[in-house]
């Protein structure tokens, strides 16, 4: 049994294999227990409920829902709990949005296995945890005139779109896309037209440019 001086972490990934080697590195540290690892949303408000959690781990895309989404609906449940983003997203992209609904970190998962740790660690200790050089401008951003942002392009999107044109900058159809997001092509054709029309654009060619220029080689 986890004793109480023991942060107690959700792991929510809809990948087996990655939520079994994150158990394994997170539960060999004294201060840190996982207590529940889940893969679908519903699964993670059921684990939220029962295993009252002290940390979530959250990776942004999820079989059923977007892990945003969860997070809100997690904080909404219980506020005192701490969420950290974890995910193939690029944080340049993603991090703000992930602090905006709520999250207190963001850490991709191509960074050494220390660094989660030191997010975590971090986060449970009341801080919010960003990449060294990414901090400043997201804090700023956050923080100017009181919350109000001025939006760039990619700020219009919603999560969802800019999950949809992070795919497409790696090259994936509409089908791909519909099967890797677990929703229908015409759900997918759907967010590509309200894409097209917020940054005015004339053709799925060039939001398909527009995806890879803006994107980058960051994506999940």
């Amino acid at each position: 049994m986890a004793a109480q001086s023991e942060t107690r972490v959700l792991l929510v990934d809809d990948h087996p294999v990655v939520r079994k080697g994150l158990a394994a590195v997170i539960d060999e540290q004294e201060d840190l227990h996982v207590c529940a690892q889940v893969g679908t949303s519903s699964e993670a408000m059921e684990a939220l409920r029962t295993h009252k959690p002290d940390l979530a781990l959250v990776d942004l895309r999820l079989e059923e829902g977007s892990g945003l989404a969860l997070i809100g609906e997690m904080l909404a449940h219980d506020p005192d709990l701490s969420a950290l983003v974890f995910s193939m997203h690029d944080d340049k992209q993603f991090a703000e949005r992930a602090i905006r609904a709520g999250a207190k970190g963001y850490v991709m998962k191509q960074e050494p296995t220390e660094t989660l740790l030191k997010a975590i660690r971090c986060v449970r200790g009341g801080n919010v945890y960003l990449r060294p050089e990414l901090a400043p401008q997201i804090m700023d951003r956050l923080l100017t005139d009181k919350g109000e942002l001025k939006l760039s392009e990619l700020d219009c999107l919603s999560d969802r779109e800019i999950e949809v044109l992070n795919l497409m900058a790696e090259g994936m159809n509409r089908r791909e896309i519909a099967a890797e997001m677990g929703l229908s092509i015409k759900t997918i054709e759907s967010y590509r037209e309200n894409m097209k029309k917020k940054l005015k654009l004339r053709d799925t060619v060039q939001l398909a440019q527009y995806a890879v220029c803006n994107m980058g080689s960051g994506g999940v």
